[in-house]
């Protein structure tokens, strides 16, 4: 159980010193936030299916283990592609964004979202 241990230390480790980091970038506005998201997004999905890789491995871990390990693992990938079908399409669409992290300005303001902040 050790190394299924570390497993899991390791993953809430990385992951969320990744997340807290992510958080302060975005409060500094900096450019690179949209991209760094999209890599933790891939870094979490990839650990989840590493941590399932090396735990079918194992030839002592219990059925009953097993089984919540395979729901554990599964919630969290769902957790990630909630994350990403929320988040994706408006950090790639929307103009707020596009001026936040990009820094890019406008010609005109589109006269379907208004005034934009």
């Amino acid at each position: 159980y050790l190394m299924l241990y570390s497993l899991m230390l390791t993953d809430l480790m990385l992951l969320s010193t990744c997340y807290a980091a992510l958080v302060g970038l975005a409060i500094r506005h900096v450019p690179a936030f949209p991209r760094l998201l999209a890599a933790t997004w891939l870094l979490d999905m990839m650990m989840q299916f590493t941590i399932r890789m090396i735990t079918n491995s194992f030839a002592h871990l219990p059925p009953v283990v097993d089984a919540q390990l395979e729901a554990l693992l599964a919630g969290n990938v769902k957790k990630i592609a909630i994350s990403m079908a929320i988040w994706l399409p408006y950090l790639i669409l929307s103009p707020r964004v596009n001026l936040t992290f990009r820094h890019r300005a406008l010609t005109r303001a589109p006269q379907k979202y208004g005034r934009i902040y």
